[in-house]
């Protein structure tokens, strides 16, 4: 076709929004088409005969991965053409269908290469089984008032030369995270089984396992510590300990007692919001989703499949007769489910966002995403939103009494073949028993197993079902399971006014001269950190001083990476030195803006200064003898005036992960790599004096979810260097003076 692309190149996007405007089609081509018809035909007799199966790891069988090319068709006659893995999604028979005569299915799609917008991973659901425009509405509106939900819109598809409408949903994983300025961090949920037979009832699992594998043995503690922590609000579920059942407490009643307060707020006012917007289906146990923030080791809580109506000419009443709740229908009870006490708690903290709606934008976003509502339509559906607020926040709500019993799953005795998992070291050794805690054998779980074991999906040749459940035994015995005080959570915190706050741990000792606005750290040991969180810091002075005279046994202390943290904070005129560096980063700023007058790092075991999600002016930087990069930073917008970097053990300047840098003035000698800008960022610079490298100037793409790197130098004086460019073919470099 004329005027026709098939590039990586042509497919980066700039903007998140434009992909949902700008698409005309997906045309998805399966290379085997008759597995995949055979496969369709297997799960629709399935469906007419009424032999689904709703066990996810049974239904699974039948939902083989098959190859695909997945082309994505723009408006302007791009098209961008991948290699992909496709297979059936949905645990309900409602995922596969008849339409326009032809058979169809909701499709988990997996690209190969490249991304869309920087989506690697992605759902076409029928849009029944989303209630159609209320999933684009719900997903729309809880981003627009800064709630976490997945990217989602209206996607036309061919598959088999046949057009058909889907819902084009992002998975929840690490592109989602970044899409959201989050740091990568494990994701959890409840199991797709969590009520679907009465066997027993599960926990929860991890969903985004390559966290892990892409980690070290740090993440794989803390995986565990954090799956039992979500594992104790699901084993304190009133259906488990009160004999209830679920027509009761169709929810997950999270136990507000074991949450921090900022943790009580977010899951509190997201579950108000859930039964403004009738999305109450997603506070079910097998729909909560829980994202786990490492730096400030805390959770937050995701939107997931909430089966919202708020479009609907009609929707139902809150039922909020608690004494009579047993007389209505079963069906009643659980899909129109009384408040949680987490409602009564949030539903005050909703106000803020109902208030902070700007129609003119929402409905812009709405439209992008292919839901066109009129204006009118649009109040209408807030104004009920806004009575529905209204008539929640008038109701009182007992607090459930959320006990753990002691082994809780003995309620299964009859049960004599699924297994209950514990972990009894740290040296791969584990034990399983029956739900009567009798029968127990040893194991020993290599790393594969044991993330197979934390998604819930460990099993060996026979059929039994594994959970893990603990890391103590007795604990569970005894019903006598606790949240364990974890990362910066331990560490003592300090108060230097009343808007600047620091956390440390027992390897620090500081120094604080509030005259001078200086603030002096020792390193006693190199697993010494400190994190300053939530603070505006004026014309203050940070001297770091470090400790790196014994061998360096791990650049890396709970989850902190820099020596010195610095998160969702305002900096102004701010100076930072720093020396003798035993962690990955002397310094890392992430989420944070503002202007830094200096930086001085010197002798740092790995990077100098690396900052993320950011939006900062960089004065003066002096950085030399660091063993990595000299300056990296990511997902931001930055802006340096004068760097000297000397003796840089890989890259002088980094740049990457959609960033944007300009330089003013850039001194570089003996690095590896002079300035590099990587994976979908941009960097201008104005004058580069650069000796002594390898590559003068680099740009590439790295990871999939990216595209290439663009870099533009006024001036550039390179020389003593042994390859002066060196880019992909999908990046640019383009230097309009060479002296």
């Amino acid at each position: 076709m004329a005027g026709t692309s098939i590039a990586y190149a042509n497919c980066s996007i700039d903007s998140n929004d434009k992909v949902f405007e700008q698409l005309s089609y997906i045309d998805i081509n399966i290379s085997n088409k008759k597995k995949w018809q055979k496969n369709l035909a297997k799960l629709l007799n399935k469906k007419i005969y009424s032999d689904w199966n709703n066990d996810e790891s049974k239904a699974s069988k039948t939902k083989k991965k098959h190859k695909a090319t997945v082309k994505f068709q723009f408006k302007d006659g791009v098209v961008c053409e991948f290699s992909s893995e496709i297979r059936f999604h949905g645990d309900g028979s409602d995922h596969i269908d008849f339409m326009n005569g032809f058979p169809i299915s909701s499709m988990n799609v997996k690209l190969k290469e490249g991304n869309i917008s920087n989506i690697v991973n992605f759902i076409l659901y029928i849009p029944k089984t989303r209630n159609k425009d209320n999933e684009i509405f719900t997903t729309t509106f809880l981003k627009h008032v800064d709630f976490l939900a997945p990217d989602t819109f209206y996607a036309n598809v061919k598959m088999n030369g046949k057009f058909q409408r889907f819902i084009f949903q992002e998975k929840i994983r690490k592109e989602f995270l970044e899409r959201n300025e989050l740091v990568e961090g494990p994701i959890f949920g409840g199991h797709e089984n969590f009520y679907r037979y009465d066997d027993f009832e599960r926990v929860a699992r991890i969903l985004n396992s390559n966290w892990i594998k892409q980690g070290n043995n740090d993440r794989l503690d803390l995986a565990y510590d954090l799956l039992e922590f979500i594992n104790l609000l699901y084993l304190k579920d009133p259906k488990l300990n009160l004999n209830s059942s679920i027509t009761e407490f169709p929810f997950l009643e999270i136990d507000l007692e074991n949450l921090y307060e900022n943790e009580i707020k977010k899951f509190s006012e997201f579950d108000a919001m859930m039964y403004v917007l009738s999305g109450y289906h997603s506070l079910r146990g097998d729909n909560r989703r829980f994202y786990y923030h490492p730096i400030l080791h805390e959770f937050l809580p995701i939107y997931y499949d909430g089966e919202v109506t708020i479009l609907n000419k009609t929707v139902e009443d809150f039922f909020l007769d608690f004494e009579n709740n047993h007389k209505r229908s079963e069906y009643d009870m659980i899909h129109f489910p009384i408040p949680p006490y987490s409602v009564f708690v949030g539903i005050d903290g909703i106000k803020k966002y109902l208030d902070k709606v700007d129609i003119d934008i929402l409905k812009s976003q709405l439209k992008s995403r292919g839901l066109d509502l009129s204006k009118k339509k649009l109040n209408f559906v807030l104004d009920r939103m806004v009575k529905r607020f209204d008539r929640l926040k008038s109701a009182t709500i007992k607090k459930p009494d959320l006990n753990l019993n002691p082994s809780v799953y003995k309620k299964y005795s009859s049960n004599n073949l699924d297994r209950l998992v514990f972990r009894s070291d740290k040296k791969n050794n584990f034990i399983h028993c029956n739900f009567l805690n009798s029968s127990c054998k040893k194991i020993n779980l290599e790393l594969k197993d044991q993330i197979k074991l934390l998604k819930q999906d460990y099993k060996k040749k026979d059929s039994i079902e594994y959970q893990y459940i603990n890391s103590n035994f007795n604990e569970y015995i005894d019903g006598k399971i606790y949240r364990k005080k974890l990362g910066i959570k331990k560490y003592k915190n300090q108060l230097i006014n009343n808007s600047f706050n620091i956390k440390y741990n027992q390897f620090i000792k500081i120094n604080i001269n509030k005259e001078k606005k200086i603030l002096e750290i020792k390193q006693m040991d190199q697993k010494g950190r400190v994190i300053i969180s939530n603070s505006t810091i004026r014309d203050w002075k940070v001297l770091f001083h470090g400790n790196n005279t014994a061998k360096i046994t791990k650049l890396v202390e709970d989850n902190l990476t820099g020596c010195v943290t610095i998160i969702n904070s305002k900096i102004k005129n701010f100076s930072f030195t720093a020396k003798n560096v035993p962690c990955e980063d002397a310094v890392n700023f992430i989420n944070t803006k503002g202007n830094i007058k200096e930086i001085v790092v010197k002798d740092s075991i790995s990077d100098a200064i690396d900052a993320d999600f950011s939006e900062l002016t960089f004065e003066s930087v002096i950085s030399s003898s660091s063993k990595n990069d000299c300056f990296d930073v990511s997902f931001g917008i930055y802006f340096l005036v004068n760097g000297i970097f000397k003796n840089c053990g890989d890259k002088a300047i980094s740049v990457g992960e959609k960033s944007s840098l300009n330089i003013t003035n850039a001194l570089i000698e003996n690095s590896n790599i002079g300035l590099a800008s990587k994976d979908s960022a941009f960097v201008k610079a104005k004058n580069l004096n650069i000796s002594n490298v390898e590559f003068c100037l680099s740009s590439y793409n790295k990871k999939q979810e990216f595209f290439g790197g663009k870099l533009i130098v006024d001036r550039l004086n390179c020389k003593d260097y042994s390859i002066k460019i060196q880019k992909d073919d999908i990046s640019s470099i383009e230097i309009k003076n060479n002296l």
